[in-house]
């Protein structure tokens, strides 16, 4: 941006992000749905006696009821685990033979925030255990299956801001009221680079 755009452009550009470019974007919300959070709650909460009972991997002594500390936490982890998912299949349900009351939106929005694909059908929800049960994007765990921060309203505003400005600046090159006779051969041929330039910045 800053190689192929003026100065006064650059500083229009930065300045627009304060801006709403449309009532999409003024819709749109960077927040992690509550939904997730007490979700990401609980799966903490399993991690926590997983961390917790593979301590206790080798230890033979039983109780009571003849389970050793590392099935009394791992029983543990896997009840946190076990309420989070339903939980979460009961939130993103949009089949209305099982939930009455399904909110589409809200089922698409959290969705986005998983590291993987999540199923609500007979036999293909999630595992419920430390490696199975989804993650959010980006959480620091060994268990998730992607890194990256979501694909959410920052990033959507950012690219429309980028080829919004860039458009404007190629535009402004093809229309500027400038007499051909008036420009030198090498005017012409800086010209025809930046917009060149502009043009491979925008289909990027």
């Amino acid at each position: 941006m800053r190689a192929v755009l003026t100065q006064e452009q650059y500083a229009e550009y930065l300045n627009s992000f304060n801006l709403d470019m449309s009532h999409v974007e003024n819709d749109e919300c960077d927040q992690m749905p509550w939904q997730l959070v007490d979700y990401l709650d609980q799966v903490r909460e399993g991690d926590k006696y997983t961390r917790i009972a593979n301590m206790f991997k080798h230890s033979k002594k039983r109780d009571a009821q003849g389970r050793t500390a590392f099935g009394r936490y791992e029983t543990k982890a896997f009840g946190c685990y076990e309420e989070a998912v339903m939980d979460l299949c009961n939130t993103i349900d949009t089949n209305l033979q099982r939930n009455p009351l399904p909110d589409i939106q809200l089922a698409v929005k959290i969705l986005r925030w998983l590291d993987r694909d999540v199923s609500n059908e007979h036999g293909c929800g999630p595992d419920i255990s430390a490696q199975g049960v989804p993650r959010i994007r980006g959480t620091k765990s060994k268990y998730a299956l992607v890194g990256d921060d979501p694909v959410v309203g920052v990033r959507l505003r950012k690219h429309w801001r980028q080829r919004e400005t860039l458009s404007k600046a190629a535009l402004e090159l093809l229309y500027a009221k400038l007499e051909e006779d008036v420009l030198t051969d090498q005017q012409r041929q800086n010209l025809r680079k930046k917009l060149n330039a502009i043009t491979s910045t925008v289909n990027r």
